[in-house]
């Protein structure tokens, strides 16, 4: 009798134990790149409209892009100005 209890004991523990785990892994990571905020695509706008403006928005210090985001909008600015001084 003893044994079925602490098996049935470990075992509620196991399933409670897998839940919390299963809870964590699926939390969403704070850490992620969420490219389409309202925020960001406004600025996609400004880049092109007006570039000045646009890479100001994308420094900005609570701007919400990472670093890697930072740096490929500010190459394809450079891409976008060298394009318009070439027609020039």
């Amino acid at each position: 009798m003893a044994t079925k209890k602490s098996r049935r004991a470990r075992t509620e523990y196991r399933k409670a134990h897998i839940r919390e785990l299963r809870d964590e892994l699926n939390k969403p990571n704070p850490s992620d790149i969420h490219p389409f905020t309202k925020y960001k695509l406004l600025t996609y706008v400004f880049v092109f409209i007006f570039p000045p403006y646009g890479m100001y928005r994308v420094w900005k210090k609570d701007s919400g892009f990472v670093i890697t985001e930072k740096v490929a909008q500010t190459l394809v600015e450079i891409a976008f100005i060298g394009t318009l001084l070439s027609f020039i």
